[in-house]
């Protein structure tokens, strides 16, 4: 049975133009920012980097242990920013299905967050491109939040057809202590994503972790012309 929406949580009347508008903008958006992070600052710490070997090189023991210190602050900084790079243009979207995307990107996020990741994925019907964008990356800004949450060692997506439309379910064990930073503006987005697509968005939190679930009709209304 469906959840009946909240006050000012009702889909939009005209998903279809909304959705095709939304999507197209925020993944132009997250490719120029991805380049522009790859080819200016990853570049300049890249030969800051290679400068620093050089001069540590040159430097008595004692003042090359300090520039090592600073070197390594810019491998981590460069890996940082690799990480955001990787948010942001996931290798998971070169894939075809959604079911491949979903396994690949949890898969790589439970190896590199030290969890155990499972992907419960029950649809068998092939699912247009606007609800397998949709879904990835609402589910994406989800499992970025059990990042943020830092306290689970378990994720576990579910993804099944309900009434119609496809329902995602992302649950962590990770004990719920306060909203982490960013975890606001990630569920009005995730919300708003939700309901522009004609579905909804809910999330439950409480001692034993938190679930985050959202439906999408299977296909997306066709925009009028």
């Amino acid at each position: 049975m469906l959840p009946e929406p909240l006050d000012g949580q009702r889909p939009v009347a005209d998903p279809a133009g909304l959705i095709d508008h939304l999507l197209h903008a925020h993944e132009l958006d997250r490719q120029r920012l991805a380049e522009r992070i790859h080819d200016d600052p990853m570049q300049a710490l890249v030969a800051v980097g290679l400068r620093m070997q050089l001069l540590a090189a040159r430097l008595p023991e004692a003042g090359r242990e300090h520039m090592n210190e600073v070197t390594e602050a810019v491998s981590a900084a460069m890996t940082t920013l690799r990480g955001l790079v990787t948010s942001l243009r996931p290798r998971a979207l070169e894939l075809g299905t959604l079911e491949e995307m979903l396994r690949a990107y949890v898969l790589h996020a439970a190896e590199e967050w030290a969890l155990d990741g499972q992907v419960d994925y029950l649809v068998a019907d092939e699912l247009e491109s606007r609800v397998v964008l949709t879904a990835f990356r609402l589910t994406q800004i989800a499992v970025e939040d059990v990042r943020r949450r830092g306290s689970a060692t378990r994720l576990t997506v579910t993804v099944r057809p309900d009434h119609g439309g496809l329902l995602t379910e992302v649950g962590d064990n990770g004990p719920h202590d306060g909203q982490p930073e960013g975890a606001e503006l990630s569920s009005r987005v995730m919300r708003e994503w939700a309901l522009s697509g004609g579905g909804w968005w809910e999330s439950e939190a409480s001692a034993t972790g938190t679930t985050v679930r959202f439906w999408l009709p299977l296909r997306l209304l066709e925009a009028t012309p």
